[in-house]
């Protein structure tokens, strides 16, 4: 509607959308996601009691009526990632901190609870509070821009939510784009990210080590994929 027919990218894309809307409550959304009734106001009553900036989200759900992934998410870190996307999860009986950044398979809360990170596929933000964070960051041109949004909302002292009473049907896969673009896409955000959010000289030398393995065994799980 607002774009010209030009893609982006997701980040770019929300930034314009908002910049066009005019309302106080920011509701994003995939295009190939419906929402479901009531949502809004469960996610407008989940922002009580909690500091702006506030990122609520909720439940996403595939055709089959099973969560999928990204909805709930704990801290993305290297040992997160390691566990996620490079199958180190095995690592967690000696480290903790190696296990999945996805929470799907956990059991519904009962009811609005802090998160670390909630989806861009459904997200629910006032506009001030977008603004103060100046939005997604533009450089992420498809995946991760969600879960640096929400860290930064935490750094700024807001609030990510999550809320099982909102939901929206998501369902996937609608893009023209091949597998292997969209995986080349994904490593290159989660590279951007843990080079961007990196603090120690170490963090930043194990980040450029990890670039090549993330984005191999991305596009490696792409081909499988085919």
């Amino acid at each position: 509607i607002t774009g010209g027919g030009e893609n982006r990218g997701f980040a770019a894309g929300v930034n314009l959308g908002a910049s066009k809307a005019r309302g106080a409550r920011l509701l994003i959304i995939n295009p190939d996601a419906i929402l479901q009734p009531g949502s809004v106001k469960a996610m407008e009553a989940a922002r009580a009691n909690f500091a702006e900036p506030i990122i609520v989200g909720g439940r996403v759900f595939g055709e089959d009526g099973k969560e999928q992934r990204g909805a709930r998410r704990r801290r993305l870190t290297l040992a997160s990632a390691a566990a996620t996307f490079l199958g180190l999860g095995w690592l967690k009986a000696t480290n903790p901190a190696f296990v999945n950044v996805n929470r799907n398979s956990e059991p519904q809360p009962d009811g609005p609870v802090p998160m670390d990170a909630v989806s861009g596929a459904l997200m629910y933000l006032s506009r001030s509070g977008f603004e103060r964070l100046g939005g997604f960051d533009e450089g992420y041109f498809l995946h991760v821009e969600d879960i640096d949004l929400c860290r930064r909302a935490e750094a700024d002292g807001g609030s990510v939510i999550y809320t099982p009473f909102a939901s929206a049907l998501h369902h996937g896969a609608t893009s023209d784009s091949p597998t292997a673009t969209v995986e080349r896409h994904k490593a290159a955000s989660l590279n951007r990210y843990f080079r961007k959010f990196a603090e120690t000289p170490a963090e930043k030398s194990v980040a450029a080590m990890l670039s090549p393995a993330i984005t191999a065994a991305l596009m490696l799980r792409a081909r499988f994929r085919r």
